[in-house]
């Protein structure tokens, strides 16, 4: 489905399945079930998987009749269109920046603070209660520490805070612990004009990060003592792209995924960044596909055996 003119391969099945439903089956390429917006003992409610549009044939309610897949994800998760837009975008983007579009001319505005959401003092509330969630996947209490990392009991959702570059908070990653459910602080900024463990990277004064998609990966690298940043999605902005740019790293370590998605990604990265920085892949073993997947011994292990990419062929243009 094409969304903010990105085309993106929605796995619409496993989404749905992250809700409660009522006589639901697969039939072909529909998904059916009892109506989610009203009572109704005998399935009226479709889903086309193939493009997530969707109709309840027994509403009498224009709006709840029928619609396109973001529209159903918002009243399901009764959150904003633009919200599940980003969501989406976010779980599923595999559109990268236009390498023509990327300079090494720095915006101004990059070194202005930027006006936090939310003062740390009303984050307090997500450090009531404890959950041994990330623990229970090697990333250590002090780590979690060091970036804040809460817990909201009432959503079952470890809370992972976003900051700009000045330690600023711009946004709150709920993702829940029993699915791979998340959602974002409803008044944050858009997680794409920022990077994640960004502050943490530039505070330890490091030449070398390393690159990838999710928090959990980055939080895994900082377990071994290894500096990271996290995408927080299957692709790069243009923003995120100045940000690195504009820091003194001069290695970074492709670190994304050992999927289809994941290494088209790192092919894209090792070739925009080659012409600037020195670059390289990280080694990940067989089966393995991401960097949490890795036991912390394994890991640093692999680290210090770092592969040179394979040389790109560029036409510079002046």
């Amino acid at each position: 489905m094409k969304i903010q003119g990105q085309e993106l391969d929605v796995n619409i099945l496993e989404e749905l399945q992250q809700f409660p439903w009522e006589g639901d089956r697969v039939v072909g390429n529909k998904f059916q079930a009892c109506s989610p917006f009203r009572e109704e003992s005998h399935p009226s409610f479709a889903v086309n998987l193939d493009n997530g549009t969707w109709v309840d044939s027994g509403s009498i309610t224009e709006y709840l009749h029928k619609g396109n897949f973001v529209k159903l994800l918002a009243l399901l998760r009764q959150d904003s269109y633009d919200t599940i837009e980003d969501y989406l975008i976010t779980a599923y983007g595999t559109v990268l920046a236009d390498t023509d579009g990327l300079t090494l001319e720095i915006p101004i505005e990059l070194e202005h603070k930027t006006p936090p959401i939310i003062s740390r003092s009303r984050l307090y509330a997500l450090y009531e209660k404890k959950t041994d969630y990330l623990t229970n996947r090697n990333i250590s209490e002090d780590i979690q520490h060091m970036f804040e990392v809460g817990y909201s009991d009432k959503n079952k959702s470890i809370a992972l805070i976003w900051t700009d570059k000045h330690n600023q908070v711009v946004n709150i990653k709920y993702r829940r612990i029993d699915s791979k459910k998340f959602y974002y602080y409803k008044d944050g900024q858009r997680i794409r004009e920022h990077l994640y463990g960004l502050y943490q990277c530039i505070k330890s004064e490091t030449k070398r990060i390393y690159i990838c998609e999710s928090e959990i990966d980055a939080l895994t690298l900082w377990s071994c003592g290894i500096p990271a940043v996290a995408l927080g999605g299957s692709s790069i902005s243009d923003r995120q792209f100045d940000l690195l740019m504009s820091c003194d790293f001069t290695e970074f370590v492709i670190a994304t995924d050992n999927d289809k998605v994941g290494r088209r990604i790192a092919d894209f990265l090792v070739e925009t960044f080659t012409p600037f920085k020195k670059v390289f892949l990280f080694p990940f073993p067989v089966g393995k596909k991401d960097i949490n997947e890795i036991e912390l011994a394994v890991l640093q292990d692999l680290s210090a055996h770092l592969k040179v990419p394979e040389p790109f062929t560029f036409d510079l243009k002046i």
